[in-house]
């Protein structure tokens, strides 16, 4: 069974956006959080679950490649405007976790005997929106049963 807790702090910009999709061969799992200090962060955020949500409905998310690719033409796409953006992505395929993330965003399994942070490894900078093509460093692959 797949239970998905999230909690979003709105500061007083509100900056931080959250969203689910529940797919055919997937589920996946996005938070982004706006750069604060710069213009455009909450709008950077919107856009990059536009872009990344509107992806994943049209692919397949069966190996991490695919996940690279969409991550890449959001990073393009949002590099149009003002703002940046932290992000945690993850797709639940098959019972397996496979996802990306930069920035301060965080992402835990937490199970039954053992929590996990699963963006251990990632790459803070630079942020989805700079145009400079993230350094996606994957996170290792869990089962997530």
């Amino acid at each position: 069974m797949l239970q998905v807790a999230h909690l979003v702090q709105a500061s007083e910009e509100g900056q931080d956006r959250v969203e689910v999709l529940r797919l055919e061969d997937a589920t996946v799992l996005l938070v982004a959080d706006g750069s604060g200090g710069m213009s455009g962060g909450a709008q950077a955020a919107e856009r990059a679950l536009q872009e990344i949500s509107e992806a994943a409905r049209q692919r397949k998310l069966n190996e991490w490649a695919s996940s690279l690719a969409i991550l890449a033409k959001a990073d393009d796409a949002i590099s149009r405007d003002p703002g940046q953006c932290a992000i945690v992505a993850a797709a639940i395929i098959g019972g397996r976790i496979f996802g990306g993330s930069v920035g301060d965003c965080e992402a835990w399994l937490i199970t039954e005997n053992n929590i996990e942070e699963l963006t251990a490894c990632q790459v803070r900078k630079p942020f989805l929106g700079s145009g400079e093509g993230p350094c996606w460093k994957p996170a290792r692959t869990s089962d997530s049963a």
